[in-house]
């Protein structure tokens, strides 16, 4: 098959705006050390002592922490409490989402799928996990491919929102999407990844197969990554071309 162009033509936004429209206040509904802890337990990386950025920003790299608090802030704004994830990395979005459930004192339940979980990884993650948010939220973690997972999935299963930073290749992105689709009535999409035509990286296919989609899904791109934290490479949204895609489905985005 021949790899659809990316055409960029998205509507873009920074994660600020989306937690504007959402009523969400740094500092008070959003506690930034909060997600420097969990990120730091689940995602952080540290720097090569010979890099240049060990020795001009310090020994921590910081990923995109702000992943976590879109996710964190939908769940709680819209009252969500039936999460799926594909792709647990180190469980960075997992926590996120948990800790958005257990914040607002509701049961809910987190589903993460990834090929590559381990037993040594689940454990070390499960550690880090406070007892009564285990108590009051169910995470499963299932050891498969999303599409062996979804083929296994009751047809009537639904969830609210849906996190998709699997495998990025385009096949699998629209697999991914096209069984995710099936199992949302209410609620969001959300892909992670997204690169505008300027930023080409190696089997990096999410905006290809976003930009064939019809212009009756509707669709934001969330300009997230040290927007909201201080960024130590000094750069702005007007820097960053990529981000996360934002599908609302059903009428989640109706006033209330």
């Amino acid at each position: 098959m021949l790899m659809p162009e990316r055409t960029g033509k998205i509507n873009v936004v920074t994660i600020q705006d989306v937690l504007d429209d959402l009523d969400i206040v740094i500092g008070e509904d959003v506690i930034m050390g909060d997600f420097d802890i969990v990120g730091w337990q689940t995602a952080a990386k540290l720097r090569e002592p010979q890099s240049q950025g060990y020795k001009l920003h310090g020994a921590m790299f910081r990923p995109n922490y702000e992943r976590g608090i879109l996710i964190n802030s939908l769940i709680r704004k819209k009252g969500f409490t039936k999460f799926l994830e594909i792709g647990f990395g180190r469980g960075y979005a997992t926590c996120c989402s948990a800790k958005a459930m257990y914040d607002k004192g509701v049961p809910g339940s987190v589903t993460t799928v990834d090929p590559n979980l381990s037993d040594d990884l689940t454990k070390s993650f499960d550690a880090i996990l406070a007892d009564p948010l285990k108590q009051m939220i169910t995470i499963e973690k299932v050891c498969k491919t999303s599409d062996d997972f979804f083929a296994n999935l009751d047809p009537d299963e639904k969830f609210d929102l849906i996190f998709i930073d699997g495998d990025h290749r385009y096949n699998a992105v629209a697999n991914d999407y096209n069984n995710a689709i099936k199992h949302i009535d209410r609620g969001y999409i959300l892909m992670d990844d997204y690169h505008m035509p300027t930023k080409v990286d190696k089997d990096i296919d999410v905006a290809n197969f976003i930009d064939t989609l019809p212009d009756t899904v509707a669709r934001r791109l969330v300009l997230t990554d040290r927007l909201l934290f201080s960024d130590d490479r000094g750069r702005s949204s007007d820097d960053l071309d990529y981000g996360m895609v934002l599908i609302p489905i059903g009428d989640i985005e109706d006033e209330e």
